[in-house]
Order: C-alpha cells, then sequence, then structure tokens
C-alpha cells in the first residue's frame, strides 16, 4: 500500500488554516467609554465570549485627543481583528514595546471595529430621508446632526430642528428656528424673518432701522413703537 505524503502534508496545512480567523462578525455585549474597552461575542456563537477589547477609532492620540464613536449594546455590530502579537504586551504605553509571549492570532488579542450595518438595518442616510449622494453624514443617536452637502454647504442641526447653515458659495450664513424666526448673515447685512424681534437690553437698543414694511416692536419695559404704513421708496424709517 502506497501513500501519497505530499498529498497529506498538504491536506493537514489547509485544516490548520482554516481553523486560523483572523478577523471575526462580532455582536457588542457591554461597553466601557472611559477605557474605550468592550465584550462582544461572536455572532456565529453567542457563547463565544471575548472581553476586555479595545475600541478603534479613526483618529486616537496619547494625550486626550482624538474621535469618540457612541457604541450601545443591542444596535452595534462589526468585527474584530485578532493581531498577531499578544496586545497585552502593546497596548499598555505608548511607544515600542516588547513583547514576553509568542502566540499568534489568539482570541483574546483582538480589537473592535464597529463599522458595518446588516442589510436590514436602517441606516444614517435612509433615516435623514433627504442624503445625497457624496454628501459627508454624522448622525448622533439624539437626531442631532452634522451635514457637509456635496456643494461644500455646513449643515448642523440638532433634535429640535434648530438648523445652522453655512453657505461658502454665496458667503451666507443662516440660523434656523422651529417655531418660525430665521436670521441670514451675507453681504455684511443682518436679515431677520420673524413676526416679532425682542430686544434684551433696552440700554443697548439705540434705533432700528426698517425698509419696505411696517413693524410693531415691543420693548422690555412693555411699551411698543409702530412703524405707520410701509416705505415704498426703500428708504429707511427709523424707529428710536
Amino acid at each position: 500500500m502506497t501513500t501519497n505524503i505530499p498529498a497529506l502534508i498538504r491536506e493537514y496545512i489547509q485544516d490548520e488554516l482554516r481553523g486560523v480567523y483572523t478577523v471575526s462578525m462580532v455582536v457588542l455585549e457591554s461597553v466601557d467609554m472611559d477605557a474605550m474597552r468592550c465584550t462582544v461575542s461572536l455572532k456565529r456563537d453567542q457563547d463565544v465570549i471575548v472581553d476586555n477589547v479595545p475600541i478603534a477609532s479613526t483618529f486616537a492620540r496619547s494625550d486626550g485627543y482624538g474621535i469618540v464613536v457612541p457604541v450601545e449594546p443591542g444596535e452595534t455590530e462589526g468585527f474584530i481583528l485578532h493581531v498577531k502579537e499578544p496586545l497585552e504586551d502593546l497596548i499598555v504605553d505608548s511607544g515600542h514595546q516588547e513583547i514576553t509571549q509568542q502566540r499568534q492570532f489568539s482570541p483574546v488579542d483582538a480589537v473592535f471595529f464597529p463599522t458595518i450595518w446588516n442589510a436590514n438595518d436602517t441606516t444614517p442616510a435612509q433615516n435623514v430621508g433627504d442624503y445625497e449622494q457624496g454628501e459627508y453624514l454624522l448622525a448622533h443617536p439624539s437626531d442631532s446632526l452634522i451635514r457637509v452637502k456635496p456643494d461644500g454647504r455646513v449643515i448642523i442641526e440638532d433634535s429640535n430642528g434648530q438648523t445652522w447653515t453655512m453657505d461658502a458659495t454665496t458667503n451666507e450664513t443662516r440660523f434656523e428656528h422651529p417655531s418660525g424666526p430665521t436670521l441670514t448673515i451675507k453681504n455684511g447685512e443682518i436679515d431677520i424673518e420673524a413676526t416679532q424681534v425682542k430686544i434684551g437690553d433696552l440700554a443697548q437698543a439705540v434705533a432700528v432701522a426698517v425698509q419696505q414694511h411696517t413693524h410693531n416692536l415691543r420693548r422690555c419695559d412693555g411699551s411698543t413703537v409702530d412703524t405707520d404704513e410701509p416705505n415704498e421708496d426703500g428708504t429707511d424709517t427709523l424707529i428710536s
């Protein structure tokens, strides 16, 4: 009986390679945002738990600066990357470190990347509803947004609907409030679209110039001042 030794060796090597996982898909189980560490379970086997896993960031420095992504158990999945060297020797201090162990690609030597959406998840682009191709979007769980449009406009919006838009093309900054008032700064002018303008410090209210329309102004002391009729010639009506 003859034995094909090279074929057996190749089969053995292939079996060994199948058992080496350098990346695994996981579900976030718990998180410590102060330490930027988490506990995860393998998505294919909930009984396999890996704890004290560093959370990766697109920008991390050792002096307290960087980007922190809010991740929540039950809402976040991603990948853990199993590094070749023992992490416990390498992530204590910054700078070059010596390693004291020689294990390779162990499940405990993992870094968590919360970087994917499943097919049935709601993506930020779907959530905002008016996403444009090429737009940079940062959507916070509080429903506050930071958006950079393809044309360069920057829009910041909070969960109440207050919006700040900066447009470099028109050199215009616009503040919008959900109750209606809008303030626009452009070309050295300030335009206020509102049914009422309240000036907080009466001592600072020297004069108000109104064009093309009437205004009813109520001072902080309760008194009111009215323009009698709109100016049709575009000149200012001065109220003081």
